[in-house]
């Protein structure tokens, strides 16, 4: 199914003036009939389902966070020296509550919920369910 998904992703992008041209795409294609025993109308039907049903898995990627309590102190040592930093530029507080500046725009983040340093150093909250779910602790800053 590889091979056949590698030529049919090829095509899509490429367009079959490139596939008629290209002899590496056409022993693919013959790769993949061979593999797969498909005839065109397989063929056609793989193609027409492109996109649809793709799964994704999230890449190994480690981030910086820490859980928000209405009641930190954000002069703390707990509190960690990018969220210190960034304080007012990508934070800031309104009647007593923390926000954050995001691309989408400004998030309130709400007692419990995590504060995340993304890996282009943007700042979002995320709710506890999810992060713990989605995250897993890696080592603890010093």
């Amino acid at each position: 199914m590889k091979a056949l998904e590698k030529y049919l992703l090829y095509e899509a992008e490429f367009g079959d003036s490139l596939r008629k041209e290209n002899a590496y795409l056409r022993r693919l294609l013959k790769e993949a009939k061979d593999i797969m025993s498909c005839d065109e109308a397989e063929i056609k039907r793989l193609k027409e389902g492109i996109g649809e049903d793709m799964k994704y898995r999230k890449l190994p990627i480690v981030i910086e966070a820490f859980k928000w309590e209405d009641d930190c102190d954000i002069f703390s040592e707990d509190i960690p020296k990018w969220f210190k930093d960034n304080l007012k530029i990508d934070f800031y507080f309104s009647n007593m509550n923390l926000f954050i500046r995001t691309l989408e725009g400004n998030m309130k983040v709400n007692d419990g919920d995590y504060i995340i340093k993304g890996v282009n150093n943007e700042f979002y909250p995320c709710k506890p369910d999810i992060f713990e779910k989605t995250y897993k602790l890696v080592e603890v800053a010093k």
